[in-house]
């Protein structure tokens, strides 16, 4: 059976809730240094911060550019907050650098803004707080990502990445101005993906991240730490992404994949 793109989908073990076998000497997930395992930043992004991204430099824009050609969508602006997660804030202020280059010369693919990174002080505010009910900020607000945007799983969704402490950030995704890297700033994460939020409580998750491309031994972690915070797993959807953007596990629940694997994240798709 294949998956959107033509990427195989992998079903699941039948008796994927069932445990592996448990080695006999543990490595626990998290120490008093944080978690042990963290994951870089894919070095294509490394100048994002300075030179801004290169996709939406290169492809994104002129996709645009084609679609309004097409009839498609009425501006670039338009499709841009459709499908990129931008606002229209976001379009009068960043698009006047990027699209007169491109229309004078459609070999000059214009001036594209540096992604955001956020300094430690601007972090306090997209943190999330507590399990069973996630807030964020102070004052605390009921997390909710129902009005929010993440490229690939698109309306509803929102991204995510966790530091070495355990700590999870979460907030809307901007293609070309705000992306995984920018919570830490570029710095490697103990996990990464997209989460969907419905009044405080956890729905779904995914290990989706194109600037980290967290593997099941990154997500583990991610999992366990929200077991510990008092998150029913048994509730959460999970999808786990293997190695693409089209080749995905629709897993089941999340605590399925946490009890398979949480000793042995090497035995996960790959």
């Amino acid at each position: 059976m294949n998956g959107p793109g033509g990427g195989a989908i992998m079903r699941p073990n039948p008796n994927s809730d069932r445990p592996l076998p448990v080695p006999s000497v543990q490595k626990p997930l998290k120490t008093s240094s944080g978690y042990t395992t963290l994951r870089p930043r894919v070095a294509e992004y490394f100048d994002e911060f300075i030179n801004g991204s290169k996709h939406l430099r290169k492809d994104i824009i002129g996709l645009m550019g084609q679609k309004v050609a097409a009839g498609l969508i009425r501006s670039v602006a338009e499709g841009m907050q459709l499908s990129m997660g931008w606002s229209q804030d976001d379009c009068d202020k960043f698009l006047p650098k990027v699209i007169p280059a491109r229309q004078n010369n459609p070999d000059d693919p214009g001036k594209a803004p540096p992604v955001r990174a956020l300094s430690e002080d601007e972090r306090a505010s997209f943190e999330l707080h507590g399990g069973s009910k996630l807030t964020q900020g102070d004052p605390p607000v009921v997390y909710d990502t129902s009005q929010m945007f993440s490229k690939f799983m698109k309306n509803g969704y929102a991204i995510f990445v966790m530091d070495k402490s355990g700590r999870i950030f979460s907030a809307q995704h901007k293609v070309g101005l705000f992306h995984h890297s920018s919570f830490l700033a570029g710095a490697a994460v103990a996990g990464a993906g997209e989460m969907r939020v419905e009044s405080g409580t956890l729905k779904a998750i995914s290990n989706k991240s194109g600037h980290y491309q967290p593997r099941a031994e990154e997500m583990v972690q991610v999992l366990d730490e929200l077991r510990v915070r008092g998150v029913d797993l048994t509730s959460v959807d999970y999808i786990h992404m293997v190695g693409s953007t089209i080749n995905r596990t629709p897993w089941g629940k999340a605590s399925e994949f946490l009890n398979r694997f949480k000793h042995n994240p090497q035995l996960a798709p790959h």
